[in-house]
């Protein structure tokens, strides 16, 4: 007691000091924040403000989407001090992909076709429901060995910093961070792409709503186009020509082709039968993009039976639905048609849509009249949307 009133005359700071020596008995010990911590926290607190003013400065300024995206991996690459930076606009089927990449070396753009095989590897869709970014130290050394080809071959990357992006709960995008040599992530880093994933998700809703108004509005050009050439002529070649350029030049395809159906007996003996027609395929129309020349060949007035292309077979058994190909070099084996037609090279044009031509009859309304078919060819795999298929649909029907 003497000792007590000698080192502590004032009983009051007794209960402070029993409440710090419960703690540390307790085990539990207050956090001790240093100088340094705090001017750690404080330079990625400026930082993801810079960021944030960096990119909404971008939206303001770019009004194409792809410069966009590009811009802000550019920031986010600098900011981060990394090698290369890639932004991915649209990361499941529904949705428009658009891509930014940046490298610090000034690599070139994305290898031709990357846009549509991007959507599916397993280092990017692994885990859409994942709110915390994923850090890999090094991908040659990693279990994610999946991620090792693409990576290295997209970003040149051993070390990556990958997070999604979410806009009201969904998400829309995302983000990896390369670097070309192994390297430990900092939780100091990985904080602040979680912090900065915020202002990019709104970029990327941006990119979407833009995509969707060009997109509409190259649609209901084109449908206006086509109804005002349909009602102000009657050269038949005319308007079909325009339709197959318009609709490709809409959907930015790299082909589009008009096929016509010639039956040699009349269609009531072949319903009556239930047999397969004997029908003449010809293609009466091609429109291909010019730098898709080298990777197409013509096959403009190429002629051949209904039965020896199984993928016309499809269209016209499975008729008014069309058919839609996002890759006809990863068909299923069960389901891929075996075609040796040059209209239908897998190799040269692995993406397509087959959206039959039907008249409908006035006598036997069940039983409607196939004029042939509309096809669209891409160079590249391609995801086509739902909106786009429609279009197709429409244009078709008129």
């Amino acid at each position: 007691a003497s000792l007590s009133q000698s080192y502590f005359p004032n009983p009051a700071p007794a209960a402070p000091m029993l409440k710090s020596l419960n703690s540390l008995l307790s085990g539990t010990v207050e956090p001790v924040v240093t100088q340094e911590h705090k001017n750690i926290l404080m330079h990625y607190m400026a930082q993801s403000a810079q960021i944030g003013q960096q990119i909404t400065q971008i939206i303001l300024t770019s009004p194409d989407p792809s410069i966009m995206l590009s811009r802000t991996a550019k920031a986010l690459g600098e900011i981060f001090q990394v090698d290369a930076c890639l932004i991915v606009a649209g990361v499941n089927p529904t949705a428009t992909t658009q891509i930014g990449l940046w490298r610090a070396d000034d690599y070139p753009a994305l290898p031709s076709g990357y846009q549509a095989q991007q959507l599916t590897h397993p280092a990017l869709t692994d885990d859409l429901a994942s709110a915390d970014p994923l850090a890999i130290p090094d991908l040659q050394v990693s279990d994610i060995c999946n991620a090792i080809g693409w990576c290295w071959e997209v970003l040149a990357a051993r070390a990556v910093l990958r997070i999604y992006t979410r806009f009201q709960s969904s998400v829309n995008g995302v983000i990896v961070l390369g670097r070309s040599q192994p390297h430990e992530w900092t939780i100091a880093q990985q904080e602040l792409i979680t912090v900065v994933s915020e202002s990019v998700a709104i970029a990327i809703c941006q990119v979407q709503l833009t995509q969707k108004v060009q997109a509409a509005t190259r649609h209901q050009i084109l449908l206006n186009q086509l109804s005002l050439a349909i009602c102000s002529t009657n050269n038949l070649d005319e308007i079909l020509q325009m339709a197959i350029a318009g609709i490709a030049q809409a959907l930015q395809v790299d082909r589009s082709l008009l096929v016509l159906l010639k039956y040699t007996a009349p269609l009531s003996e072949s319903q009556v039968s239930e047999q397969l027609p004997k029908t003449k395929v010809t293609v009466a129309y091609e429109w291909l993009e010019p730098t898709a020349t080298q990777r197409a060949s013509t096959v403009l007035n190429e002629s051949f039976w209904l039965s020896e292309s199984s993928l016309c077979l499809q269209a016209f058994r499975q008729v008014p639905e069309p058919i839609v190909i996002a890759d006809g070099q990863v068909v299923p084996i069960v389901n891929r048609p075996i075609e040796s037609l040059s209209i239908f090279d897998p190799a040269r044009m692995p993406a397509l849509i087959i959206v039959p031509l039907v008249r409908a009859n006035s006598n036997t309304p069940l039983s409607p009249t196939l004029l042939g078919f509309l096809i669209l060819q891409q160079c590249q795999p391609r995801l086509w949307h739902p909106d786009e298929i429609e279009l197709v649909k429409g244009v078709g029907t008129q």
